[in-house]
């Protein structure tokens, strides 16, 4: 089984994450998605699309202390894209050890997020994007600014490996290095022709992508 952490309406309605729909993935997002109100056919916007035959989708709002329902070891593969920055660093690293636990030794969590501080292909993000509003509670804004250095720290603190897919490094470069050029680093990896692959992740080229393989 594959996890998907962070699915959204817009995520899971993009083209670009058909290989996402199946029967093999676990989506965690948004519970307005599952539990909106039904349209005129009586159906909510994922049963409308179809999805509840053919994808496992959970309500998913994430609070500190909160454990993931699932047994140890029991993913192949997480993935994440543009979640983790809308949680408090602390509420970050809880959920980063869950993933830890249930992911199997020697898989991959893929983790998506803003380039806050170090990218150099447009300005540093501001402050509390991406909403006006002022309460720091509200879900929309960021609330951790990752860069390669921190993102990896925090994982590694927890017991995964990293590497770096796409970033920006301290001087300013720009790095982009394909899964598919660093195949040793994967090679003990299950789904690992799944990991090699990037064309799902939506907002590859400006973001911080990140990789981190549980050691054991």
């Amino acid at each position: 089984m594959r996890l998907h952490i962070g699915a959204s309406i817009d995520q899971l309605s993009d083209p670009r994450l058909e290989s996402l729909i199946a029967s093999e993935w676990v989506h965690l997002g948004d519970p307005e998605f599952f539990e909106a109100e039904a349209n005129t056919n009586g159906q909510s916007p994922f049963q409308a699309r179809g999805l509840s035959k053919k994808t496992i989708y959970v309500p998913f709002y994430y609070k500190k202390g909160q454990t993931l329902e699932f047994e140890d070891e029991s993913f192949s593969f997480i993935f994440s894209e543009h979640f983790f920055e809308h949680l408090f660093l602390d509420e970050a690293g809880e959920l980063f050890k869950e993933c830890h636990r249930v992911i199997m030794p020697g898989a991959c969590l893929r983790i998506v997020v803003p380039d806050a501080d170090l990218r150099t292909y447009k300005q540093p993000e501001p402050p509390g994007y991406s909403t006006g509003d002022p309460r720091w509670f509200h879900p929309d804004k960021h609330k951790t600014r990752w860069s390669i250095y921190s993102l990896s720290y925090a994982l590694e603190e927890i017991g995964f490996r990293t590497r770096g897919v796409v970033y920006c490094d301290k001087y300013g470069k720009y790095h982009c290095d394909e899964p598919e050029q660093h195949r040793t680093f994967y090679k003990d990896c299950s789904d690992r022709e799944f990991i090699i692959r990037t064309d799902y992740i939506c907002r590859f080229e400006n973001s911080l992508v990140v990789d981190a393989v549980r050691v054991s």
